[in-house]
């Protein structure tokens, strides 16, 4: 079975249509005459709970980790109870408070090679968008 090739396949856009749980990508690519096709392409998506707040749409994760040491130099017990309790807590980014996130399912059925490629390629500039970021956060933190 030959594989088809799509030539210069790109991602142009895509949009979260998260009332109907897809997420729409606009992908470009050549046909074998060098005509530029541009289509619409929808993939399933699920609500899942946030792997950042656990559901809870705050966090207090910015302040880092209090160690014993710090509670008993820094803290006084109200302001203690007080963190415990959520008064530091801020909205929390990645579900924008909703304690849930919309994500691919797993179980994306592919119609065609199409769908596949564009699927692999979307993901792809994702992860390298997202090392990216590590990479700079790391040099930030270094003084760089």
């Amino acid at each position: 079975m030959k594989t088809e090739k799509f030539q210069d396949l790109e991602v142009n856009d895509h949009n979260v249509n998260s009332k109907n749980q897809v997420r729409e990508l606009t992908v470009s690519y050549y046909d074998s005459d060098g005509n530029e096709i541009v289509e619409e392409l929808h993939f399933s998506m699920e609500w899942e709970i946030c792997g950042v707040c656990r559901g809870k749409g705050s966090h207090s994760l910015a302040l880092g980790a209090i160690t014993q040491e710090d509670r008993d130099q820094n803290w006084d017990s109200d302001e203690f109870e007080n963190y415990m309790q959520g008064g530091y807590d801020s909205q929390c980014d990645d579900c924008r408070g909703d304690g849930k996130v919309l994500v691919d399912c797993e179980k994306t059925k592919f119609c065609s090679e199409l769908e596949k490629q564009a699927y692999r390629l979307f993901h792809d500039g994702k992860e390298s968008d997202a090392e990216y970021d590590r990479i700079c956060a790391m040099e930030r933190k270094m003084g760089a």
